[in-house]
């Protein structure tokens, strides 16, 4: 019986043995290295020690966590954009007296595509986006009642209901948009395992640690003739815990592949 610290990178567990490690840390600042490996992100100056700091995603070659959080932004300010430009060209259409040709279903919009799609874990960010789904689709449904108003003759009728959306639904989307700003401004962090080689105190940066939990060896089986990617080189066996299968790295794995870079 070993004992591990488990932690999350994207979609996958992974495994580290207790004995290396010597904390665990949100991530401080992190001072980059100029002409440094694609996955090392810079240094850290943790409680006076100076320590290099690899991203265990770019590692493998997935995104980091940090880039996908400003995509992530940038995608939602995109979509409040739109929105807002949706709206005005529903009264541009009804002041201009022409076909109002933007999407009209809520689960056909680039938003509404990308809010179907998108999955979370983390239980704030889920709880805020859950509330985008009324207003949502409230607004595209204007655009039935104004085209049903103006098909009726009542221009000012149907302006009036535009003008109510945008004031209503439109400023309870916009401060929703605000508030997710925030949310990820906010909350979002990495953190950081602290393990011991040979070549002294090296930082990884995981997305989110797990558990600590003892592994026997029964459980414990050999990746061979596994397809794991890069993780391959990390690691060459993985764990049965519960319904979870863990990817053990092995620590002189990451040491070799550090000298083997001269890091």
């Amino acid at each position: 019986m070993k004992k591990y610290v488990i932690y999350k990178v994207s979609d996958n567990l992974y495994g580290m043995p207790v004995g290396i490690i010597r904390d665990m840390v949100v991530l401080p600042h992190v001072t980059p290295v100029p002409q440094a490996d694609y996955f090392i992100r810079g240094i850290i100056n943790l409680r006076g020690k100076v320590i290099p700091v690899i991203d265990f995603r770019k590692r493998l070659e997935i995104k980091s966590l940090y880039d996908e959080n400003i995509e992530l932004v940038d995608r939602l300010r995109q979509r409040e954009a739109e929105h807002r430009e949706w709206i005005d060209e529903l009264e541009a259409s009804v002041r201009e007296d022409r076909e109002f040709k933007l999407e009209k279903d809520p689960h056909r919009c680039r938003f509404g595509r990308w809010f179907d799609g998108f999955h979370t874990d983390d239980l704030n960010l889920r709880g805020l986006l859950n509330q985008f789904k009324s207003p949502h689709e409230t607004i595209h449904s204007l655009a039935a009642e104004v085209i049903l108003k103006r098909s009726e003759g009542k221009t000012d009728e149907a302006l009036d209901i535009i003008v109510d959306g945008k004031s209503g639904v439109l400023n309870l989307m916009i401060e929703l948009f605000r508030k997710t700003y925030d949310l990820l401004e906010k909350e979002f962090k990495e953190l950081a395992i602290v393990i011991e080689l040979e070549s002294g105190l090296q930082g990884i940066i995981v997305d989110k640690i797990v558990s600590i939990q003892n592994i026997d060896s029964k459980n414990i089986k050999s990746t061979e003739g596994l397809s794991l990617g890069k993780a391959s080189e990390l690691t060459d066996k993985i764990a049965e815990l519960g319904d979870d299968l863990i990817m053990l790295v092995d620590p002189g794995r990451i040491a070799e592949d550090l000298k083997m870079r001269h890091l």
